[in-house]
């Protein structure tokens, strides 16, 4: 609850100085920092039934405020050569967490009489991990963070289940690694089960989006082809029309259950106006000499010409990226070298974690287009023969 209302105040900050616009933006980070740091600490001095961990409150409502993507952005931007964009990226998000961290601090410095002490007290006393990878409620409850963070990046509603497939198995991934190093080495005094599991988490998220890409590009395809009525021997036969009804009713359910938008169930209407006037245009018996819509029903087609395009990886990869980068030990990074706790370097974690990710989306991306070449390859094995393309190589 103490969670809910720092972020509600945080939220409402953030809002208000948006709404001011100008110079008052600029103070958006220190202050919505301030303000967790203040609604947090108030909780722990005078609540004195409740034990608050005040890391875990900081650390989960500042999260939301953090870039994460955009460290491993920027280094991917690094990496192919773009500098000046990457390096930029990178700091101006390394101040951004600190400038969030600094505000919370400065919070409890107001509220708390030693805030430093407090944070030691709280962090050994309060905080621990409540779960373990036997939970049952562990990946329900990341399901329903991840819909927050598609709703953060304004994903539309139909492409909800493409994107926390591909954000559940790179957040799998990465757990299971990571618990598993652990268990094999005894000492943990090290940035390596971090390192690996965000290898591995963000290959198998790249490899996920493109499967899920894949699969979606082909149905959608297949769909809009006989929602437009476009010439194809698959959709004329049985399995086709049987496929297209199939994904017609997933699409009606979908928008009862979700409250889709109205323009899904136009088309559907649509498709039937469009075959009903496509045959009389070609019947020789019928006068018909074209087929006329009204302006709905052109915005509508539109539409659907637009959506038949193929799905951006990217559109479902950042989320996934974004849960990966784990927000809350870069917060902790720099809550320790703000209490002057005991913290390894705090440039060398960054890029350990930031790295590693970076890393990872590169193997995945290699791996997906080693895949479609051989492929593509594959397909092709014949050599070449001048009669390949008679116009161009025979005289």
């Amino acid at each position: 609850m103490v969670a809910a209302l720092c972020g509600f105040a945080a939220g409402l900050v953030e809002w208000t100085l948006s709404s001011i616009g100008g110079n008052a933006t600029k103070l958006l980070d220190v202050s919505a920092g301030l303000v967790t740091g203040i609604v947090g600490s108030l909780f722990y001095r005078f609540n004195t039934e409740g034990k608050y961990c005040l890391s875990a409150i900081f650390m989960g409502t500042l999260y939301w405020f953090f870039f994460g993507t955009a460290f491993v952005i920027g280094l991917l931007e690094i990496i192919a050569g773009e500098l000046e964009t990457g390096v930029t990226r990178f700091i101006a998000v390394t101040i951004k967490t600190f400038v969030l961290c600094l505000g919370a601090s400065l919070g409890m410095l107001i509220i708390l009489k030693e805030p430093e002490l407090e944070w030691e007290t709280q962090n050994a006393e309060n905080c621990g991990a409540i779960y373990t990878l036997d939970t049952w409620w562990r990946i329900p409850l990341y399901i329903l963070c991840s819909i927050s963070v598609l709703g953060q990046y304004r994903m539309p509603i139909t492409k909800y289940v493409q994107a926390l497939v591909v954000m559940l198995v790179g957040w799998e991934v990465q757990t299971r690694t990571a618990e598993f190093i652990s268990k094999k080495h005894e000492v943990n005094d090290h940035y390596l089960d971090n390192a690996m599991s965000n290898i591995l988490g963000a290959m198998s998220a790249v490899i996920m989006a493109s499967i899920m890409a894949y699969v979606f590009d082909r149905a959608r395809a297949f769909f809009y082809a006989g929602l437009l009525h476009r010439e194809s021997s698959f959709r004329s036969s049985a399995g086709g029309t049987c496929l297209y009804e199939c994904i017609k009713v997933y699409v009606r359910l979908f928008n009862i259950l979700t409250g889709g938008r109205e323009s899904d169930l136009m088309k559907l209407k649509m498709e039937k106006k469009l075959r009903k006037a496509r045959m009389e245009l070609e019947s020789d018996d019928h006068e018909r000499g074209e087929i006329a819509m009204d302006q709905n029903e052109k915005s509508c087609l539109t539409e659907a010409l637009i959506d038949s395009q193929g799905v951006n990886i990217w559109a479902l990869l950042m989320p996934a990226i974004y849960q990966l980068v784990p927000g809350s030990l870069i917060a902790r990074l720099w809550f320790g070298t703000i209490f002057n706790t005991e913290e390894s370097n705090v440039f060398s974690s960054l890029m350990v974690i930031a790295c590693s990710l970076a890393i990872g989306m590169v193997l995945g991306f290699a791996l997906v287009q080693a895949f479609q070449g051989i492929q593509d390859e594959g397909l092709y094995t014949i050599p070449e023969d001048k009669m390949d393309d008679p116009e161009d190589k025979c005289d």
